[in-house]
């Protein structure tokens, strides 16, 4: 087998377009991005089971009984949980324009009495336009618009089916290929290096296996205790603002309090008690869970001061989105795992 000789710069224009293609990718195909990213965290949150179950049986083994137990959850959830989901965000929708309208009302009365009592310049009614017009008429219409588009709303199903799929096939040759990713880690690294860099490697696997195990836990955790105590009160559409609530509490410090806007202002619509008593109940769960059950579950996962895990949140949303917020955590892990990895080694010249 000859050798293939290329130049220094032939290499670096191949990095590039390397680097140029993958960009091109996340920009023009963000589904299978997200599939991409979807897949990675749940390999790296299998990774953890999936390491103490080869304590006791061989890594095969260990992998197909844990791929059966996530598609038999998947299949209960899909069964059990998914049909009523579906029965409640069609009755949410269908409920758009008569929560507008009420919402509308109970506006119109609060801003006539704050102009009564003088506390308010200018016509109320003036104020109430420009608040329905930027807002209310806009989720008057989201009914309308939904239901004029059955054909758009199985589409997403379908592809929220086909990503939710694609990720666990992405997760299975990940966890599959994980000792190979390792080796190829190690081999590019120096000679000298590769002790070191196997620790960094798997600290690093260790730490975020944590934290997204743990942030899956406490996610689920809020959503049964939502979805407990917005029953028992009686507020509408408990299940779908649940869920809403499991998924924004993984965005850490804000989320929670995105989460819960919703299902406050549908209770306050049918009372300012029952309202007031799911803030309660809202604030009781997001101090117990966040003092005393996350701090358990994630150990030293993150390590990071609180105010840098909230301004890295912030900027990340800011340029990327959703999917930044989602990540800037994760990334702060890894971040901190390669400064305690560097600090201890790291020398100045004397």
């Amino acid at each position: 087998m000859r050798d293939i000789t290329i130049s220094r710069r032939t290499l670096r224009i191949s990095v590039a377009l390397a680097i140029g293609l993958l960009l091109a990718f996340a920009m023009f195909a963000p589904r299978a991005l997200s599939m991409l990213v979807a897949g990675t965290a749940l390999a790296i949150v299998l990774s953890y089971p999936l390491e103490r179950m080869e304590q006791v049986m061989r890594r095969g083994q260990a992998l197909i009984l844990l791929l059966c137990v996530v598609l038999v959850l998947l299949a209960i959830t899909v069964s059990l949980v998914v049909p009523s989901v579906v029965l409640q965000i069609t009755t949410l929708v269908n409920d758009l324009p008569r929560l507008a309208a009420d919402s509308d009302a109970r506006l119109s009365k609060f801003l006539h009495d704050l102009a009564d009592r003088g506390l308010i310049s200018g016509n109320p009614d003036d104020v109430l336009r420009d608040v329905h017009d930027s807002l209310l008429a806009d989720l008057g219409s989201v009914g309308s618009t939904i239901a004029s588009r059955g054909s758009a709303a199985l589409q997403a199903v379908a592809g929220l089916m086909l990503q939710v799929l694609g990720s666990i096939f992405i997760a299975v040759y990940l966890l599959v290929d994980a000792p190979k990713f390792r080796a190829l880690f190690l081999r590019a690294t120096p000679q000298s290096f590769r002790a070191d860099s196997g620790d960094l490697w798997d600290a690093g696997a260790r730490s975020l296996s944590r934290y997204f195990l743990s942030l899956l836990v406490i996610a689920l955790l809020q959503a049964a205790i939502a979805f407990a105590f917005l029953s028992l009160l009686g507020v509408p559409y408990s299940l779908v603002f649940a869920l809403w609530i499991g998924l924004a509490s993984t965005i850490p410090y804000i989320g929670t309090w995105i989460g819960g806007l919703p299902p406050i202002a549908v209770a306050a619509l049918q009372s300012p008690k029952v309202a007031l008593v799911v803030f309660g109940c809202f604030f009781a769960m997001t101090t117990v869970v966040g003092n005393l059950i996350t701090p358990r579950l994630q150990g030293h996962a993150i390590r990071v001061h609180p105010v840098i895990v909230l301004l890295s949140v912030v900027a990340a949303g800011e340029w990327f989105g959703v999917m930044g917020m989602f990540l800037a955590v994760p990334v702060l892990a890894v971040g901190r795992v390669v400064f305690d990895f560097l600090s201890p080694r790291l020398r100045l010249p004397e």
